[in-house]
This record gives C-alpha cells, sequence and structure tokens, in this order.
C-alpha cells in the first residue's frame, strides 16, 4: 500500500510540474508575442520620426534617443522573462519540496 501511494505522490508531481511547465511556455509565448509587438511599433515609430529630420544634429540626437529608449525598452523585457523564471523556478522547488 504504501508503493502505491509513493507512486501515486511522484505521479500528481510529475503531472504538476508538467502544468507548471505548460503555464510558463503559454506565459513566455505571450511575453515574446508582446515584445514583438511593442518592438515593431518602436521601429515604425522611429521610421516616422526619422522622416521629419532636416539638420545632421537632429540625426545626431534622433539616434542618441532612440538607441536609448531602444535599449531601456530591451531591458525592461529581459527583466519581466527574468521575473518569469525566477516565479516558475520557486513554483517548482515549491512543488518538489512539498
Amino acid at each position: 500500500m504504501s508503493a502505491n501511494a509513493t507512486i501515486k505522490t511522484a505521479f500528481e508531481t510529475v503531472q504538476s510540474l508538467v502544468e507548471l511547465q505548460t503555464s510558463t511556455i503559454s506565459q513566455s509565448i505571450e511575453l515574446q508575442k508582446k515584445n514583438g509587438e511593442e518592438l515593431a511599433a518602436f521601429f515604425k515609430s522611429n521610421a516616422d520620426k526619422a522622416k521629419t529630420l532636416k539638420t545632421p544634429q537632429d540625426l545626431v540626437t534622433f539616434n542618441l534617443d532612440s538607441s536609448k529608449a531602444l535599449f531601456e525598452m530591451i531591458k525592461a523585457q529581459g527583466e519581466a522573462f527574468s521575473g518569469l523564471a525566477t516565479k516558475a523556478s520557486e513554483a517548482a522547488a515549491a512543488k518538489l519540496a512539498k
């Protein structure tokens, strides 16, 4: 009887971890989709702004501002993925500790 309970517990743990993996993958895909949409909007907006530049100084200023904004966006996107990974890792560790 103890062996059956152990097998059942192991199966439930594995099932729970697979559900967690599925959820994490779904969330990751949604983040990737959102990030792709943000990047596309960013580049479209910058392309529109670039059409209005008149002087070399405008170009340099635009380039610096655009690069800074892009790096900040990428940083935020990376932090979102790190947060998701941390959350999933902590959830998996909690399930395994049970």
